[in-house]
């Protein structure tokens, strides 16, 4: 048991260090990755406000592409592998990373980013 608790933090580590790296790109206000049950794995978030944001975004963001992948899956169209929702001034993009866990980003206008570089 010690073991898988060791690999599952050593995996929570990398997680959050390929975060910190991805966040220093320009124009980030959020990333976060869920698990399957909706719940935050690793986040980083650009706000001094609401501290429970990282829960309301990981549990957005997972019932979002779940919710997408049981439609798609219904209608034979296989699973999606991102879904883009536009915002008044950003944008949310959830990725499908593994087993219905998923990683949510955060951003401003997209007259502000280059998203190829996401």
């Amino acid at each position: 048991m010690i073991e898988q608790s060791n690999l599952a933090s050593d995996k929570t580590y990398k997680i959050e260090k390929l975060i910190d790296s991805i966040f220093d790109a320009p124009n980030i206000r959020a990333i976060v990755v869920s698990d399957e049950n909706g719940l935050p794995v690793a986040s980083k978030i650009f706000t001094q406000e609401a501290d429970d944001i990282e829960l309301i975004i990981s549990a957005v963001i997972s019932t979002l592409i779940n919710t997408g992948a049981k439609i798609s899956e219904q209608l034979k169209l296989g699973l999606p592998s991102n879904l883009m929702m536009y915002l008044e001034d950003g944008m949310l993009m959830i990725q499908l990373i593994h087993d219905r866990a998923c990683c949510g980003l955060i951003l401003p206008s997209k007259k502000y980013v280059n998203i190829p570089y996401f």
